[in-house]
């Protein structure tokens, strides 16, 4: 990878994609801000919810849930 590549915006964003991609295809929760600056944490199986981030707690437990959030179709 050239150091131009690493610095494209494009590039930048396809890298985030795929990495986002094989995160849910290990079983793995994700979470992310949202379009709407929501924070979510997206299940492997699609279900999506968003999130408040709680005090410093161990990692598996430093947010709560506010609501499960629909769907996302394609």
């Amino acid at each position: 990878m050239s150091q131009s590549e690493f610095g494209n915006p494009t590039y930048a964003r396809a890298a985030g994609r795929r990495a986002f991609a094989e995160t849910l295809q290990a079983d793995h929760a994700v979470a992310y801000v949202d379009e709407n600056g929501l924070n979510v944490l997206q299940q492997p199986d699609g279900r999506r919810f968003e999130i408040r981030w709680t005090a410093p707690t161990p990692a598996a437990a430093n947010f709560e849930i506010v609501r499960e959030l629909q769907t996302r179709r394609s």
